[in-house]
C-alpha cells in the first residue's frame, strides 16, 4: 500500500503528464491544419477532392492498388493479384503427392545463357529473355528440367502465383473438351437452349462449338485502343462514365458503349475497382448502374449482323459464356461429380498433377469466376500441366488424368477441319488453328505434327511440342509479346536441339 506522500507524488506526476499530452495534442492539430492548408492532404482536402461534384482530381490521377493494374510494371497486380481481388482456391490435392521436376544431368545454365540461339542475331539467350521482360521460364526436355530461371521480383519469390492472363482461357477450354468427350456437354447444342437468358443477345443462333472456337459474331471490340480513347492511365473510364451518366439523366436503359465494350466488361469482371466511390459519385448514383456480374453483362451484348461459324475472331466474352455453359451442363449431370467448372478442373485435373501450390481464380462481385483472364498459378505448376499434356494426358505417376482422345483431338493435324484458322503464312496457308480455346500451331515438324500453345497477354506462354518431347512455361511482362513470340519459339527449340546435339 502506497503511503500518503507516495500517493501525492504519483498524483502530481499524472497531472503533469496530462498537461504535457494536452500541449502535444495542440501541436499535432496545428501541424495537421498547416499541412492541410498547404495542400498536403487533410480530411478537408479529401472532402474537397472526392466528396464534391465536380471533382478537382480527374480519374487519371486517382490512384488505387489497381490504378496501374494493366501496365507491365505493376508487380503487385501480376505477382500478387489475390491481394487486391476476390479469389476462389483451386486446391492442389494431397501435399504428399508432390511431383518433383528432375533436372537434366550435365546441363550448364551458363552455356545456355551465353549461347546465341537465333541465326543472324548476336543476342545471347539470356539477353533475349531479359529483352522480353521475362519473370520466369522453365523448359522441360524429355521430362527433365533443361533450364529454369527467374527474374525481377520473381527472382526472390519463385513460388509466387503469377497471373496467367488469357492462358486461363485454355483451362476452361480443356474442361469443355473433356465434358464433350464424356457426353456431358453437347457441342452442337444452341447456346440459348442451355441458357435461355441469352435469347435476344448476339449469341442467339450460336452453338456451343462456336463458343469454344470463338466463331461467334456479336458487337465487341477486343482492342480498346482502337475505338475507346483508351489509355493505361484512365483505362477508357472517362468515355464510358460520360455515356452512362447521360443515359441515366435521360432515364434510358443501360448503354453498351460501342467500341468500349471491353472497358464496361472490366467494370463487372472483378479486376477493376468498380466499387470506387469516385465512379459512383461521378455518375451521381449510390452504386454502379447496369449489370452486376459477368453473366448479366453477357446477356446485353447485341448481334453485329454477321453469321456465326464463318470465321475466327478473338473475343474474350466467349470464354466466360463457355464457363456458364459448362456450369449449366454440370448441374444437369450430377454423375459428372462436380457442381461447376472450377470444381471439375480441381477434382479431375489440378489435384492429380502433383502440384506444389493451390491455384486461384479471380471472382466478380457476385462470385462468378473470371475465366477470361483471371487465373493465378506458379511456374512449376504450369510446367507440370504442360508435361501432362505432352504425355497424352498422363501424370508422372502414370495415371490417366485427361482422356487420351481429348489430347489426340487437340493435337490433330492442321487443315483437317478440327479447328479454325487463326494465322497464315505469306502464301495464305494456315499456320495456326484455334481449337477449344488453344492455339494449335505448325512447328518444326510441320502442320501434321503441330504444337499446342496457351497464350496470355504480356507474354504468358505454355508450349507443348509432343514430337520433340519438349514443353515449357514462361511468365513475362512483355508489351511486344505478339511480335516476339516467333523468335522466342525458335530460340527455345534451338536450346533443346543443342542439348540433343542436333544443332
Amino acid at each position: 500500500v502506497l503511503s500518503r506522500s507516495a500517493r501525492a507524488d504519483a498524483s502530481q506526476v499524472t497531472k503533469s503528464q496530462h498537461r504535457m499530452w494536452k500541449k502535444m495534442r495542440k501541436v499535432v492539430l496545428l501541424l495537421a491544419f498547416a499541412r492541410g492548408a498547404a495542400g498536403f492532404g487533410s480530411v478537408g482536402a479529401v472532402d474537397e477532392n472526392f466528396r464534391t461534384i465536380p471533382y478537382s482530381i480527374p480519374w487519371g490521377t486517382f490512384t488505387t492498388p489497381l490504378g496501374t493494374f494493366m501496365t507491365q510494371d505493376d508487380a503487385t497486380a501480376v505477382l500478387s493479384l489475390q491481394s487486391i481481388v476476390s479469389t476462389r482456391t483451386i486446391f492442389k490435392g494431397d501435399p504428399a503427392g508432390l511431383v518433383e521436376l528432375p533436372p537434366r544431368p550435365n546441363v550448364s545454365y551458363d552455356a545456355i545463357e551465353n549461347d546465341t540461339p537465333l541465326s543472324g542475331n548476336s543476342a545471347t539467350f539470356l539477353r533475349l529473355l531479359t529483352a522480353v521482360n521475362a519473370d520466369g521460364i522453365l523448359i522441360m526436355g524429355g521430362g527433365e528440367v533443361v533450364y529454369e530461371r527467374y527474374f525481377a521480383q520473381m527472382a526472390a519469390a519463385n513460388t509466387s502465383r503469377h497471373r496467367l492472363f488469357s492462358m486461363t482461357k485454355s483451362i476452361i477450354g480443356l474442361v469443355a473438351t473433356m465434358l464433350v468427350h464424356e457426353g456431358v456437354l453437347d457441342e452442337t447444342a444452341q447456346v440459348t437452349d442451355l441458357i435461355p437468358e441469352m435469347k435476344g443477345s448476339g449469341f442467339e443462333g450460336a452453338t456451343v462449338r462456336n463458343v469454344m472456337d470463338m466463331t461467334t459474331e456479336f458487337q465487341w471490340e477486343e482492342d480498346r485502343g482502337k475505338t475507346c480513347a483508351y489509355a493505361y492511365n484512365n483505362y477508357g473510364i472517362d468515355e464510358v462514365v460520360s455515356e452512362m451518366k447521360a443515359a441515366l439523366e435521360r432515364q434510358e436503359p443501360f448503354p453498351l458503349v460501342e467500341g468500349c465494350e471491353f472497358v464496361q466488361y472490366d467494370l463487372v469482371n472483378g479486376l477493376y475497382p468498380a466499387d470506387s466511390a469516385l465512379v459512383y459519385e461521378a455518375l451521381g448514383v449510390p452504386s454502379l448502374p447496369g449489370p452486376r456480374s459477368i453473366r448479366e453483362f453477357l446477356t446485353l451484348l447485341p448481334s453485329n449482323g454477321k453469321e456465326h461459324g464463318r470465321k475466327w475472331t478473338y473475343r474474350s466474352p466467349n470464354t466466360d459464356l463457355l464457363s456458364w455453359l459448362i456450369d449449366v451442363a454440370l448441374k444437369a449431370h450430377p454423375e459428372a461429380g462436380a457442381s461447376d467448372g472450377v470444381e471439375y478442373f480441381q477434382k479431375k485435373v489440378w489435384s492429380k498433377l502433383g502440384q506444389g501450390s493451390d491455384a486461384l481464380i479471380a471472382l466478380d462481385r457476385t462470385y462468378i469466376p473470371y475465366f477470361g483472364s483471371g487465373m493465378m498459378a506458379t511456374l512449376g505448376d504450369m510446367a507440370r500441366l504442360a508435361e501432362m499434356l505432352r504425355n497424352d494426358g498422363m501424370n508422372k505417376h502414370g495415371e490417366q488424368v485427361v482422356p487420351k482422345p481429348v489430347i489426340e483431338y487437340l493435337f490433330k493435324p492442321l487443315g483437317g477441319g478440327f479447328g479454325v484458322p487463326c494465322d497464315w503464312d505469306e502464301e495464305g496457308k494456315a499456320t495456326c488453328e484455334y481449337r477449344s480455346q488453344f492455339y494449335v500451331r505448325s512447328g518444326p515438324l510441320g502442320p501434321d505434327a503441330p504444337f499446342l500453345h496457351m497464350l496470355g497477354f504480356f507474354g504468358q506462354h505454355v508450349v507443348v511440342e509432343k514430337g520433340l518431347e519438349l514443353s515449357w512455361a514462361m511468365f513475362a511482362r512483355d508489351v511486344g509479346f505478339a511480335d516476339n513470340s516467333v523468335s522466342l519459339f525458335t530460340a527455345i527449340n534451338t536450346v533443346w536441339f543443342r542439348q540433343l546435339g542436333l544443332a
